[in-house]
């Protein structure tokens, strides 16, 4: 995953890298707490045995 760089053009040099980490949210938007991307999706596509 990359975050567009100075030059707005995703996939060269200046890019940013993205991570799915914990964030907090915002309270402006109407919501509070934290959101768990990395383990959240983890959770939601696993598979059991069966």
């Amino acid at each position: 995953m990359f975050g567009v760089g100075p030059d707005k053009i995703g996939g060269t040099a200046d890019d940013v890298d993205v991570d799915f980490v914990e964030d907090v949210l915002n309270p402006n938007e109407g919501f509070s707490g934290f959101e768990d991307t990395l383990n959240r999706s983890g959770w939601g596509l696993s598979r059991g045995r069966g």
